[in-house]
């Protein structure tokens, strides 16, 4: 009957031990490299939004008309702000994939791999709808007159 108990219940618990055992400090290290990485893209996000500030980013797009067509697409921050909360999820999304990959698995290792080669991508689709807007107000303006 102990024999049972051993092979039953006993091997298999011991078996979840040594494999959280070997996973804790992965663990503790994606923990860690996630607060970090929160700090650092706060950090970030309210750097940039205070650099735009300065530079005068709000005065700037207010007079070329960014804030109209933000209006218009029903955002209602001012540019800046908006400019430090990309700046502060681009960071936290490398914050995330960072501390994923601290944890060895494989299959996120590979999405973390798939993901950032896809970034390329991403930015030369940005460019080319900040390219199609101006484009488009262009054109636009010189319809009318």
């Amino acid at each position: 009957m102990t024999e049972f108990f051993e092979t039953a219940l006993l091997r298999p618990l011991i078996e979840l031990g040594t494999r959280v055992l070997a996973l804790l400090p992965n663990f503790l290290a994606m923990v860690t490299l996630l607060l970090v990485g929160w700090m650092v893209a706060w950090l970030v996000g309210l750097i940039t939004e205070r650099l735009l500030r300065i530079v005068g980013l709000d005065h700037l797009s207010n007079r070329v008309g960014v804030m109209a067509a933000l209006a218009r697409g029903g955002v209602k921050t001012d540019p800046s702000r908006l400019a430090g909360r990309a700046a502060y999820w681009v960071v936290f999304l490398f914050a995330v994939i960072t501390g994923l990959s601290a944890l060895n698995v494989e299959s996120i290792n590979r999405f973390a791999e798939s993901f950032l080669a896809y970034i390329p991508h991403l930015f030369t689709a940005l460019l080319i709808l900040v390219a199609g807007y101006l484009l488009s107000n262009f054109v636009g303006q010189a319809i009318l007159i």
